[in-house]
């Protein structure tokens, strides 16, 4: 991974791009990372020629609510996804419909486990 703050390290991602032909580009985005450093990486991978973004962290995000919906803002299609550190076994192609049915159990787990506690 590299720093959206460090210009060198996208100098360094802008010169591949434009040298390697066929080199296809992704951002990943980390799901338990806030909105605005996600919108913050994406600002500064504009001029990078994009194919798609991925969305890694899945299973660390608090909620992956604020991620889906910055990503379905955006122009680039979701590729990947992650919900464990051990590739391949937990990376996914992009389905919506999973990542939607997955922040709606997690939001059903945190209020059953919140209605848990305050009985």
């Amino acid at each position: 991974g590299l720093s959206a703050r460090n210009q060198r390290d996208w100098d360094v991602i802008q010169s591949l791009c434009e040298r390697v032909d066929g080199l296809q580009c992704a951002l990943t985005l980390p799901a338990d990372q806030s909105v605005w450093a996600m919108r913050y990486a994406l600002e500064r991978a504009s001029d990078l020629p994009l194919q798609g973004l991925i969305l890694s962290r899945c299973d660390l995000a608090p909620s992956l609510g604020p991620a889906l919906s910055m990503l379905a803002s955006q122009s680039l299609p979701l590729l990947w996804y992650s919900d464990g550190a051990a590739a391949p076994r937990f990376w996914h192609r992009a389905d919506a419909m999973a990542l939607v049915k997955k922040a709606f159990s997690e939001a059903a787990s945190a209020v059953n486990g919140f209605s848990a506690l305050s009985a």
